[in-house]
Order: structure tokens, then sequence, then C-alpha cells
């Protein structure tokens, strides 16, 4: 089943483009593990990262690897800020998807909004 992905350019640089995505149908915006997030009042990107991907990833089993963070308590879905670099390397032009704080995002089936936090990191609200 393929994800409803609809995205729109809003701004490019030579590095990178940072685009909207449309909503589906229950105005729903859809992320994917891996995509990259810009919050429009940050300079800072962050990457989606969840429990199952990375056990997908690695080919390991996604069932066991979600039961086993939950019952050590760790988080299930996170956003890690991205380090910034400088490089004279020519390297492949990425994609930045532009988020709110008051939007309400699927990500993996799991409803979530995305909420700042000290330091200028974001986390994960689930609904």
């Amino acid at each position: 089943m393929a994800i409803f992905k609809k995205d729109t350019i809003v701004a490019t640089y030579p590095a990178y483009d940072i685009v909207t995505r449309e909503p589906n149908g229950l105005g729903i915006t859809q992320i994917t593990s891996g995509e990259t997030l810009i919050a429009s009042d940050r300079l800072a990107t962050y990457s989606v990262g969840s429990v199952v991907s990375y056990a997908l990833e690695y080919n390991e089993c996604p069932i066991h690897a979600h039961r086993t963070a939950v019952e050590r308590g760790h988080q299930t879905h996170w956003l890690n800020a991205r380090a910034s670099i400088i490089t004279q390397s020519d390297t492949s032009k990425e994609t930045h998807l532009q988020v709110d704080f008051d939007a309400t995002y699927n990500l993996e089936g799991v409803l979530v909004k995305i909420v700042a936090t000290s330091n200028l990191n974001l986390e994960f609200e689930f609904i």
C-alpha cells in the first residue's frame, strides 16, 4: 500500500529543497522514518526514526524490537537533530519537509504532534 505524499517546493537552495506536504483526506500529513524535517522557526534539521524502521533496516524482527523497547521503557519513535557540515565534495541535493507545531502527523500508523523542547530540540507527542 502506498503512502499519500504530495509535496510542494516552497524554497530551494543549492544543497536542499524545503517542501510542504499536502494532508490526506482526513487532514493528516504523512511522515516516514528517514525523512528530514525542518520547523519554520528553526535553522536546525531533524531526522525521523523508529524502532520498527531501524529493525527492518538491519534485518531484525520489528515486532520483537518494538516489544523489547517498550518493556525497557525506551522511546519507540524519535527525532534526532542533524549535524551540518561544510564540504567541497559533491553531494546529492536533499529534501527537507517543513513541519508545523500545531499539525497532526501520521508516523507508521501512530498519530503524533511535534513539540519544541529545551535546547532547540523537538520530540513527538503521541495523540
